[in-house]
């Protein structure tokens, strides 16, 4: 036990040595992983190297040692716990910005070197803790006067936002960084030279009031609204630390509370940062893009994080500065995050440790109001990160790019250090310390809660965040992974990746089906087949999960995608493609028996090479060329419902008496006077009286029973979007021809008649390409009865052609531009060989036309032999 307490209590060099080494080597081992990365993200060493954050590692490891052994000489008594925290964040900070940005990193780097000299030959003077306190009014003074000159000269390099900053050609210095500290340091000295009138709080307050109105004036004035809230919590904590009265604190945050509303209805940055972190997910691609951005990094992470390099960090806006922690958290996981969020703790820790055991009641006001500072802005931002807390737009201590930043953490932490090495043995007062251990629990709750949220979004929401369509990894992924091409029955490519890993992209092969496959684009999303085949193409299904999880903890992507085959027969397609290139409208082609889609054409259609630069034209076009119209067409059936109608009426044995019947309106195809007298050719050419004339037989009310028969309000599972048709009111029911459908859900409904009074349920897809068991066959669902298999034949016969083994209606619809052609036919319930429905839809040409072409389809189809 003596050994253990001596370890950490009296042995200061070899604790601090220890704490360095161990830090080292997580850096180190960062620096290596980053090395490889590209190696590893592309599995080609062909690909070059990281080498620049070995310059930066070697530079910290340098000045890890020197300011290590300067510490010894010169403080002896020290903190030893302080050096090693800061290293190990600014290490961590600065190998995260050398991984997004090179030349950021370079200039952090020296930032960097600037902020350790500081610390190298400032141990060497802590007598100036005494020349600050001696001269506060000068310092603080200067510090309004230079942060007051952004008015004038203040400039922003990033060339948009608040001016907030003074210098020139790429030097930038932000005057209201330092201020927190000078601010801090007026506020210990001021309460410790009237430390006798802490039980006479007016007497404290009002001159200090003034100072933090008058610095919090100019920072509002300047738009630094996260400095202002600092500002304001700082000299809360400073009251209550003085005064002892816990109701302090809660009237301050109560002032930053109304403040906050006030600058809600008067700031439009406020009231943007407000409404994102009360709703992010109303304005995901706005005003929340950068939080929803944020939190989909911590879910990439994970738990493990995907590894130095291996993520995608650089999606987060501002990431080297704002956003670090995010950043750092999507390659270092829940774990890199836990023990990020430890070390401010442990660091606020031993700051209050430091304030309690101060020399006298400046120095302990003044390593209090040091951690505070440390502390609340690390809790500011790191909750701005996970959603704790709104967006503040301060930096991260120690971890975010920024020379103003790191030169005022590491000076406040040089104070801290000469704190601690003049600090007393004496016994500590139980009512001294009660405000300091007061505040320090609410800065660890604060850290645990934050802790907590950071847990669920890399644990309980992390799968939902990724899914979202705004998590552009799944895109960055794509680049890097090649996802699962589409082939046909045979397996001819109809969608294939190409390229290298690192330039991936999607080539499709027959363009006739760009409506089909569809398309996934990083700010488009995804449509079609490649949306609801996603997981298999991206290779999160049809993979063992132990192959996803390794894939995942080695490369943080998952495996190469999976093939799917689909039901298209190319040599069907192409041969409905070249017959039907002329016109606009729907054709599909189905195995009456299985459902499965030999062919299917929608026109106009759209190139999806071209998605970026039409994008736009496509969105409003009025042909709308975007849709599928096979699947997601919506056409008045028209005549064609005598089909339905003629197949009820057989089933309910009613009676149908035609011998006075004679069709005096319009027909799809023309008829002679004869003709026009036999039903049976006026229903199957689409003539208005035939259909008015089985309407008259069944009566009215029907229409829900005949929908939900033939299965069209049916919400069944399939690979493209489609709406089935709704029910209605018995009171409001139409007649049946009015019933609007989708070329997919007629061919559906009419296959009864080709195959024995059952209907399948269609598909597009047959089977995956699995990394084990080869091709495995999807489950298909049972097709379903809706009519006898006498009356289904029967109907067959009756509308059957006299001239081939095919049964067929032709119906025209509507007027003008909204005039519609319909041909729907099938094979006859004796045909031998796979049994066929074929359905055209016209929206140019006319009803012959669509008779003629229809027949020129099947008849190609069946002469040819179907597979």
């Amino acid at each position: 036990m003596n050994q253990f307490k001596n370890l950490f209590f009296n042995d200061r060099d070899r604790l601090q040595f220890s704490l360095f080494i161990l830090g080292g080597s997580i850096l180190f081992l960062y620096s290596v992983i980053l090395t490889f990365a590209p190696v590893i993200r592309t599995l080609n060493w062909q690909n070059s190297i990281k080498w620049e954050q070995w310059v930066g590692f070697l530079v910290w490891l340098i000045f890890s040692f020197l300011v290590h052994k300067s510490s010894i000489r010169f403080l002896p008594n020290r903190d030893p716990y302080i050096l090693p925290i800061i290293y190990m964040l600014t290490g961590i900070g600065l190998l995260t910005i050398f991984r997004l940005s090179i030349s950021f990193g370079w200039r952090q780097l020296i930032w960097f070197s600037m902020s350790s000299l500081i610390l190298l030959f400032g141990v060497k003077l802590p007598t100036i803790i005494n020349l600050l306190r001696r001269y506060k009014y000068i310092w603080l003074s200067l510090g309004l006067l230079v942060t007051g000159l952004t008015f004038l000269f203040g400039i922003n390099p990033g060339g948009e936002g608040p001016h907030l900053w003074l210098g020139c050609c790429g030097i930038y210095f932000q005057p209201s960084e330092p201020l927190k500290l000078l601010f801090i340091i007026f506020l210990s000295a001021f309460f410790a030279d009237n430390w006798v009138f802490r039980k006479n709080l007016t007497v404290l307050i009002i001159p200090s009031l003034v100072i933090v109105i008058a610095a919090i004036l100019i920072l509002f004035a300047q738009q630094d609204l996260g400095t202002a809230t600092i500002f304001l919590i700082i000299y809360a904590f400073f009251i209550f630390i003085v005064s002892g009265k816990k109701r302090s604190v809660f009237l301050f945050l109560t002032i930053i509370m109304i403040a906050g509303y006030f600058g809600y209805q008067n700031f439009g940055v406020i009231q943007i940062r407000i409404d994102g972190w009360l709703n992010p997910w109303l304005d995901a691609s706005g005003g929340s893009y950068q939080i929803i951005q944020s939190i989909q990094a911590i879910a990439a992470g994970r738990i493990l994080g995907t590894g130095p390099g291996l993520g995608s960090p650089g999606i987060v806006p501002v990431a080297i500065s704002d956003f670090i922690f995010a950043a750092t958290s999507e390659e270092l996981g829940l774990i890199g995050s836990i023990f990020i969020i430890s070390l401010f703790t442990f660091l606020a820790f031993r700051g209050f440790s430091i304030a309690i055991k101060g020399r006298n009641q400046y120095q302990r006001l003044l390593a209090s109001g040091i951690t505070i500072f440390l502390s609340i802005q690390s809790i500011l931002i790191i909750g701005g990160n996970t959603r704790f807390l709104p967006l503040t737009g301060v930096t991260l201590p120690f971890m975010s790019y920024g020379g103003s930043s790191l030169l005022t953490v590491y000076i406040a932490i040089l104070i801290l250090l000469w704190i601690s090495q003049s600090q007393t043995s004496r016994a500590v007062v139980q009512d001294e310390a009660r405000p300091y251990i007061f505040t320090y629990s609410l800065i660890v709750f604060s850290f645990i809660f934050i802790a907590l949220i950071t847990a669920y979004w890399a644990t309980i929401r992390s799968d939902g965040l990724l899914s979202r369509a705004d998590n552009f990894r799944k895109i960055i992924n794509d680049r890097y992974v090649p996802r699962g091409d589409f082939l046909d029955r045979q397996n001819n490519p109809i969608l294939i990746t190409s390229g290298d890993r690192g330039s991936f992209e999607r080539s499709l092969q027959e363009p006739s089906l760009s409506t089909t496959v569809g398309y996934n684009h990083p700010f488009l999303g995804q449509s079609g087949l490649e949306a609801s085949m996603d997981n298999y193409l991206r290779g999160l299904a049809g993979v063992p999960t132990s192959n996803i999880w390794w894939n995942e903890l080695l490369y943080a992507r998952p495996p190469d995608g999976r093939d799917i085959r689909t039901t298209i027969d190319l040599n069907r397609q192409r041969q409905l493609v070249n017959t039907l290139q002329d016109y606009h409208g729907a054709a599909v082609i189905m195995n009456a028996k299985t459902g499965e889609i030999l062919g299917l054409w929608s026109s106009p259609s759209y190139n999806p090479a071209q998605l970026d630069d039409a994008w736009d034209e496509l969105s409003i076009d009025e042909n709308a060329p975007l849709i599928n119209r096979v699947a997601q067409g919506k056409y008045e059936i028209g005549e064609i419902s005598g089909l339905i109608l003629y197949s009820y009426l057989i089933e309910n044995s009613t009676e149908i008496e035609d011998e006075n019947f004679f069709e005096t309106g319009n027909c799809a195809n023309p008829l002679s006077n004869l003709d026009r007298k036999n039903l049976q050719i006026a229903l199957r050419n689409g003539c208005e009286n035939a259909n008015q004339f089985l309407n008259l037989i069944i009566g009215t009310g029907k229409e829900n029973e005949m929908i939900q028969k033939f299965g069209w309000n049916e919400n069944y599972s399939f690979e493209l979007p489609f709406e089935p048709v709704p029910l209605t009111a018995p009171e409001s029911q139409q007649s049946l021809s009015a019933t609007l459908l989708s070329p997919l859900q007629l061919a559906r409904s009419v296959a009864a008649f080709s195959n024995a009074g059952e209907i399948p349920y269609p598909r597009l897809t047959l089977a995956v390409n699995t990394s084990q068991q080869n091709w495995v066959i999807f489950s298909a669902k049972e097709p379903i009865r809706v009519i006898g298999t006498l009356f289904a034949n029967q109907t067959a016969n009756y509308f059957s052609r006299k001239d081939y083994p095919a049964w067929e209606i032709t119906s025209s619809n509507g007027s003008g531009e909204n005039l519609i052609h319909w041909y729907v036919t099938g094979t006859m319930p004796d045909w031998q060989a796979t049994p066929l429905v074929f359905v055209l839809t016209l929206e140019n040409g006319s009803s012959q036309e669509a008779r003629e072409l229809g027949r020129q389809i099947i008849e190609q189809i069946l002469t040819s032999g179907s597979k």
